[in-house]
């Protein structure tokens, strides 16, 4: 009997335990702590169809999360922080496209009389590092045992940091000279990505307390792209160009926007 009663007791006071642990974290009005994003990119090429997508691109992140709760209302809250994106996006040109640089640098129109060559570009593989804010509303449930649910919808806010390009296509020597399969590897091309980079999106996951005050937390979400990838330029800030018929240049500017598939997984303390 006594062995019954005292095992009746440790069940009760683990249970206790167990409430109140769970009621601490609750009660916590602020999680922040580390997040890693694994992601695809879906490239949409503009209306100008001078290049098309080359299959799917990749999205690498890291970066620091936050997640508080509103006063009042613990399951409703936001969730903001900073993350490092290394973007990718890879295309193809359609027609014939060309460039002029000097050492790994792409010239616009305005400078391409201090050229060092010309290259009749093919397709690109464009790497890009963002910073970016995210501004997520976050709707939270209860805890069940161990885990809680969750679902956000806002915006991620990602600002240029570097663009770099890695090219294919045909180095031109001169009137009916030139070598084929060349690569311009890491050419700066600034100035062509747009620096700001908006979209909005939904996502939904599921947070593991698995000690009483850390937390691991699975994520995924859609985010839809409402601004450009590349700037608008005016001509003489432009870097692409066609021949026309007369011999003439004639420069243009890619168009594409950009939506995403993001799977994270973060840790809060």
């Amino acid at each position: 009997m006594n062995s019954i009663r005292n095992y009746m007791v440790s069940a009760l006071l683990l249970c206790i335990a167990y409430y109140s642990s769970a009621q601490k974290a609750e009660g916590k009005s602020t999680q922040a702590g580390l997040t890693a994003n694994f992601g695809v990119n879906m490239i949409s090429p503009g209306l100008i169809k001078k290049f098309d997508k080359d299959g799917l691109n990749s999205n690498i992140g890291i970066g620091l999360i936050i997640n508080t709760s509103f006063k009042g209302a613990p399951n409703l809250g936001l969730s903001t922080g900073i993350e490092f994106d290394f973007d990718g996006a890879k295309f193809q040109t359609k027609d014939s496209i060309f460039y002029d640089y000097f050492s790994n640098e792409i010239l616009t129109n305005a400078n391409s009389g201090d050229k060092e060559g010309t290259f009749y570009l093919q397709s690109r593989n464009q790497k890009t590092i963002y910073a970016t804010v995210p501004l997520m509303m976050i709707f939270r449930t209860q805890y069940i045992g161990d885990f809680r649910y969750f679902g956000k919808f806002g915006l991620r806010n990602s600002f240029l940091l570097q663009n770099l390009v890695n090219d294919e296509g045909v180095e031109v020597l001169g009137l009916n000279q030139f070598i084929a399969g060349v690569e311009n590897l890491k050419y700066e091309n600034p100035g062509e990505v747009f620096i700001y980079k908006g979209s909005v999106g939904i996502s939904g996951g599921a947070e593991w307390k698995f000690i009483e005050s850390t937390s691991l937390v699975a994520e995924f979400g859609y985010y839809y792209g409402f601004t450009p990838l590349y700037s608008d330029r005016k001509d003489v800030n432009k870097t692409l160009y066609e021949i026309n018929s007369v011999g003439e240049k004639v420069y243009l500017s890619n168009k594409a926007t950009q939506n995403q598939f993001v799977f994270k997984l973060s840790l809060l303390f």
